[in-house]
């Protein structure tokens, strides 16, 4: 990724060795400022747990409703169509005896194993109801649409929680501003504003200040706020690329009601980096066009699909030329509109037609996904969007009640633990001007004296700018600081701390 500012790091180590005979020292400007920030995202917190409960109630309502209903249909449907179904079925439920009774009865073998793995060389069936369709594609995941009803600022429940966490960033913004009033050291006012831009990026304070120092605001994360940050964590959040205005100020102007052309070239750029997401199409492509969909990073790299009547060839965007794979279909895309997903999780690639998954793949490596590319090529569309995905895929649901994740066991005391923590006891001092992360990680390094290396999804965002001062701050502070800004989190091991992204 080219970064957009001159690189500048000016960083100077403050070790303070404090003992036992000295009087508890008054809290530090930095000390002061996170406890500003901490006290807010508990306060938030706190208050969205019971709107996050409802949530996930309803998530899981609407997935058994749609399992219950597509697998209620397998007795009233014959045929092609029945096979269809009961593939998809077992994609949410690979244990649905019914299902696996459809495949059983006519002999062949169940296509889709009982821990929800596809099974070696098994087809995926071909179907021509729309409405069928629909309904398979939407047992993965609820339309966007849906989502936003429950998560509407008018919502009983939700409308309270908006005014008072509208409450909560006014008073933080007052906390912080008040504190940069009292700072001593130009570094200082400079870390507060990079936080407040962080919660508070539309503030007229943010752009005064940052006007006033020549400087554009910093390019780094911005605050979500928990509904949004559990939309985009289960899989509920993305783009409807049909409705909204891509890169280019242009739309294809889609309802949702009827096909548009999806003509010419148009990009989307995500709300932040992602390490999972998916392209949704239900298009039809008719003799000589040939739509392809891409996920990518800032430079281009990442996964692309082109449609091809009865094939799709998947291929590495900004690479290698030559197909990472190419899957044959028994649906064409020119008979019928088809839903059609291309999904990425680090370097694994995922294409899925109908619902149903037709191959997978892997890129040479993991990319830091930030925009979705689309070539039309005049195909028609009824559907276009990008899904953000949770790092996990989501869990098939057992015809059994859920059983509660137990707790973690916790980590047995070593000799090493306890040295990392007064390691993380150090204050620091620094200046890291829109600096790549990778620099930033290695300054930590060296200043520190503990080995930071950055994990393969780490690796992602390497070159990630990162903008962020610091006066007398403890290390631990400092991580935590950098965590909110990159979303990159410093796991503590024996050998040091690792870097890793959970994108």
């Amino acid at each position: 990724m080219p970064l957009a500012f001159a690189r500048v790091l000016t960083l100077v180590l403050a070790v303070i060795a404090a003992t036992a005979a000295e009087p508890v020292a008054a809290p530090t400007f930095s000390e002061q400022v996170d406890a500003s920030l901490v006290k807010f995202e508990k306060s938030i917190a706190k208050e969205v747990l019971p709107i996050q409960r409802l949530l996930d109630k309803w998530r899981n309502d609407r997935r058994r409703a749609a399992l219950n209903e597509v697998a209620a249909l397998l007795k009233k449907t014959e045929g092609g169509d029945k096979v269809y179904l009961a593939w998809a079925v077992l994609g949410a439920n690979p244990k649905h005896k019914a299902a696996r009774e459809v495949f059983t009865k006519l002999g062949v073998a169940v296509p889709i194993d009982a821990k929800g793995q596809p099974v070696a060389g098994a087809k995926v069936p071909a179907c021509s109801d729309r409405a069928l369709i629909d309904k398979v594609a939407n047992l993965a995941a609820p339309p966007f649409d849906a989502v936003a009803r429950q998560v509407d600022d008018d919502t009983p429940g939700v409308k309270p929680y908006v005014k008072r966490q509208k409450a909560a960033l006014d008073q933080l913004k007052d906390e912080l501003l008040t504190l940069a009033r009292s700072a001593g050291d130009p570094q200082s006012v400079a870390s507060l504003h990079t936080m407040l831009a962080f919660y508070h990026p539309r503030a007229p304070e943010v752009a005064q200040y940052w006007q006033s120092q020549s400087k554009p605001i910093p390019r780094n994360r911005t605050w979500f706020n928990p509904i949004d940050r559990y939309l985009l964590d289960h899989g509920l959040a993305g783009i409807d690329c049909l409705r909204s205005k891509s890169q280019e100020g242009r739309s294809f102007g889609g309802d949702g009601t009827k096909a548009v052309s999806l003509a010419g070239q148009a990009s989307w750029r995500f709300l932040e980096y992602l390490g999972n997401c998916r392209v949704e199409a239900v298009i039809s492509a008719q003799g000589g066009q040939r739509p392809s969909f891409m996920i990518a990073d800032d430079d281009g790299h990442g996964a692309s699909v082109t449609v091809d009547g009865r094939k799709l060839v998947v291929g590495h965007a900004g690479g290698d030329s030559s197909p990472l794979a190419e899957f044959h279909l028994e649906q064409d895309f020119a008979a019928v509109p088809l839903p059609l997903a291309l999904e990425v999780r680090g370097r694994s690639v995922r294409v899925a037609v109908s619902g149903l998954t037709v191959g997978s793949c892997e890129l040479p490596k993991a990319y830091a996904y930030i925009q979705v590319r689309v070539d039309g090529a005049g195909a028609q569309a009824q559907q276009l969007r990008l899904r953000f995905l949770a790092d996990l895929p989501e869990a098939p649901l057992d015809e059994d009640p859920a059983v509660a994740a137990k707790e973690p066991e916790p980590a047995p005391s070593e000799p090493w633990r306890d040295e990392r923590g007064r390691q993380l006891e150090q204050t620091v001092t620094f200046v890291f001007a829109d600096q790549s992360f990778d620099e930033v990680a290695a300054v930590l390094s060296q200043v520190s004296g503990v080995p930071f290396t950055l994990d393969a999804k780490a690796e992602a965002l390497k070159d990630l700018p990162v903008s962020l001062n610091g006066s007398d701050i403890r290390l631990q502070t400092a991580l935590e600081w950098l965590t909110r800004l990159t979303d990159i989190e410093f796991v503590q091991t024996d050998a040091g701390i690792t870097c890793t992204w959970n994108g």
